[in-house]
Order: structure tokens, then C-alpha cells, then sequence
């Protein structure tokens, strides 16, 4: 299957026990990998990143490359001339990937590197610490197909690496139909939550119908959950144009809200669902708020929920990029600071304390992020070192867990 350039890939990631100290280990082994993380984020990273995180299930519409690790010290020189080849094999699936020169390249940190990234850099050390493994991923794709049924995929691969040949332990992988998955249902926003958090690192997208109905239920409108199911259906288009003939079957309420949420993000069905009269007026989302005009926004700090629902959907950089933006308003946030020490009372919500609150909640967002999710902090570290980026903006980044730094709700 060719889909658009916004496919999932997906690649086998192997357990990297290595640390920093560990020996050059010259036989890689066998990895997959995120296309999004290869075509999307790597592009947008340092050289030196975290290990993608495993994926343990596909869902048709998404695609996979195959990659090999090296670990240990020097290790990406275990991996010059690099060259892999994969077979996919499944009780009705057969698909090769032709041995081929790798397409792209990265060092891995060390697990638990980024708190000592953090505190080296507030402390103005500045030291590159070395990677503990090399990745390299194939030219080559494979797509889970449109039709696939439940199923298990078994992907084998052997590469060669400066002439020698090598193979590599065969990995299986649980696929999901699109029916399976959007059956699988919320129980409540706890449950919801919980997979949205990690949706950056573990996209199922034919699991969103579920999400959606899930968002439809609830008496008032949930702005972060649609902006989710926005940017996940638009990044995770092309299994969710699959989507139509489920969502015809769905009841009015849900029904209308697919309908406008793929509008809004430029999905064209396979099968068109098709919206009945009886089914109501359909919902216009085309003034939902712009999540990126912090500037002219009333409450600023509303619009980083909707960014960061942004990148859980998809993973990208660029709503990370515009919340970094906020961290140029450092003085509006002192001054605020300053003004609850001093037992002040504000008689109106003026652009600086609308800014020096959108300031606390802007840093205190990145720490947790920082701390907590691997592809946030190779953004906010390429972020930090892009030499492009506003020095204010810069200096905030390298505070995000220093004493002094904003605690969300001070």
C-alpha cells in the first residue's frame, strides 16, 4: 500500500540495556521505528536522541521500516555502509523490503539522561554526553493493507553491515482491525486520558472512533479532546478515511461530530458516510479557536492545552515550538510575581498579567513534558540549542527545573 506522505512507519526497537559506560557492541540489532519519527521528528531533533518507543500493535493504514541498532561507546561506526532487508509474513500477508543502504541515522541517549541534561545545563556546563546506541532505519516501508483482520504480522530481517552479513531475531506484531479497535470502548476520562498521554509515542489511530464517541457523550464540549481528534485524524489521515462505513452506523450525536472533526481536518472518506436529515443540523467547527494566535488570545494559557492536545495527536514539534514562544514574556511574569508578593490585588486582567500567567504555565508545561515524554524533550532540547531561537526564550529553557522556575498555579 502507497499512502500519503503522512503515513505511520513503524520500526522494531530492541531493549538498549547499554549505558554510557558499556562496550562498543559491533552486531546490531533488529528495529522498527515510527515514520513520523523518521520523516517528522528526526528531521526536527539533535543528532543525538531517545530510543522511539516500541510499538505493540498496527492498524491498516499505517506502515513500518525496519532499522538496526549498535550499542555501546562508538557505536555508530558499527553501523557504516549499513545496508537491510526485510521479509513481513502473516497467514494472508507477504511483502519484502529489498535490501538497501539505510535512509536515516541517529545516536541514542541513555535512559534517564534527560533530569542530568537539565542539571548540567542550569548549571552552565556545557558537555555532550555520549550515546549508548546507533539506529539506522531502512529506505523501504511496509503498510499494514486497508482490508487487513485481526491478526499477528511476522517481520524478519538481516542486514548487511561493511560487507558482513548478519540476520536478525524475528519480531511479531499484533495487528488490529479498524472494526476491533473502535469497538474497544472508554470507560471513563481517566481511561481516555491515560491514552491520549501516550498517543504521541503509541498512535492507534483506529481507536479515535472510540475517543470520538467518547467526547460526544459528555454534556459540555470538550475543546481539548476535539483539537485531539482534529490533529489525530488529519496527521493519521489515511487510516482514518478509512473510517466511513463505521460512522455511518453510529448514532446522531457522534455521527455529526466525525463528520465535522474530519472536515475540519481535511479527511476525504473512502466511503462516505451518509448524514440523514433526522440526523440534526450539522456542526460547524470552522471557528474553533486558532490554537497558535497567542498574541491576540483573551487567555492565552487556554490556547497551551489546545497545543499540547496538538502534540499528543501527532508528535510534531510545532505546537512545542509556539508554546516556547510564551517564555518571551520572562518580565511580565516577574512583575506578577513581584505583585502577589507584595499582597497586591489586581482590579483587572491587563495584557502583562495576562501574559506573566501564560508565562508560569507555559514553563511549568515544558518541565513536565521535559521530564516525562521523550520526544517533547529531544524538541525542547533542539529548541534550546537552535541557534535561531530568541536568547530569552533560550535562558527559559534551560531553567526548566531549577528552583526559580514557574510552578503552574502560584
Amino acid at each position: 500500500m502507497s499512502g500519503p506522505a503522512r503515513t505511520t512507519f513503524l520500526t522494531f526497537v530492541v531493549l538498549l540495556s547499554a549505558t554510557s559506560h558499556a562496550q562498543n557492541n559491533s552486531t546490531p540489532g533488529a528495529i522498527i521505528v515510527l515514520d513520523s519519527v523518521v520523516t517528522e521528528q528526526w528531521p526536527s531533533m539533535l543528532p543525538t536522541v531517545n530510543a522511539p518507543a516500541e510499538p505493540t500493535v498496527l492498524n491498516p493504514g499505517q506502515c513500518v521500516r525496519v532499522g538496526v541498532a549498535a550499542s555501546g561507546l562508538n557505536s555508530e561506526h558499527a553501523l557504516n555502509r549499513v545496508s537491510i532487508h526485510a521479509i513481513i509474513t502473516s497467514s494472508d500477508i507477504h511483502a519484502e523490503l529489498p535490501l538497501q543502504p539505510s535512509a536515516a541515522f541517529k545516536l541514542l541517549r541513555p535512559a534517564a539522561e534527560n533530569k542530568l541534561d537539565d542539571d548540567l545545563a542550569h548549571a552552565g556546563v556545557k558537555i555532550q554526553l555520549p550515546a549508548v546506541a546507533a539506529l539506522a532505519v531502512s529506505a523501504s516501508k511496509w503498510c499494514v493493507p486497508p482490508d487487513a483482520h485481526d491478526g499477528k504480522v511476522t517481520i524478519s530481517a538481516d542486514v548487511e553491515v561493511n560487507g558482513k552479513h548478519t540476520n536478525a531475531q524475528s519480531h511479531t506484531i499484533r495487528i488490529e482491525s479498524i472494526a476491533s479497535a473502535a469497538a474497544a470502548d472508554f470507560n471513563d476520562k481517566k481511561q481516555l486520558g491515560d491514552w491520549t498521554m501516550s498517543y504521541d509515542a503509541h498512535p492507534e489511530p483506529a481507536r479515535l472512533l472510540a475517543a470520538l464517541r467518547f467526547v460526544a457523550s459528555q454534556q459540555q464540549p470538550d475543546l481539548n479532546g476535539i483539537q485531539f481528534l482534529i490533529s489525530a485524524f488529519a496527521h493519521d489521515a489515511p487510516t482514518a478515511a478509512l473510517f466511513g462505513p463505521l460512522i455511518a452506523q453510529f448514532q446522531p450525536r457522534p455521527k455529526l461530530l466525525a463528520m465535522a472533526v474530519a472536515a475540519r481536518a481535511k479527511v476525504t472518506f473512502t466511503h462516505p458516510p451518509i448524514v440523514n436529515h433526522d440526523d440534526g443540523q450539522p456542526l460547524d467547527l470552522s471557528g474553533f479557536p486558532d490554537a497558535y494566535d497567542l498574541k491576540s488570545s483573551p487567555q492565552p494559557w487556554q490556547n497551551l492545552d489546545l497545543l499540547w492536545a496538538e502534540f499528543l495527536a501527532t508528535g510534531s514539534r510545532k505546537p512545542i515550538a509556539a508554546i516556547a514562544q510564551a517564555l518571551v514574556w520572562k518580565s511580565d511574569y516577574d512583575s506578577f510575581q513581584e505583585m502577589k508578593k507584595e499582597g497586591k490585588k489586581a482590579t483587572e486582567l491587563t495584557p502583562s498579567i495576562t501574559h506573566g500567567v501564560t508565562y508560569g504555565a507555559a514553563q511549568w508545561s515544558l518541565g513536565s513534558f521535559y521530564r516525562a515524554d521523550p520526544i517533547a524533550a529531544d524538541y525542547i532540547r533542539s529548541i534550546r540549542e537552535d541557534p535561531s531561537t530568541p536568547q530569552p526564550i533560550r535562558d527559559a529553557l534551560q531553567n526548566l527545573n531549577s528552583p526559580g522556575s514557574a510552578s503552574f498555579g502560584q
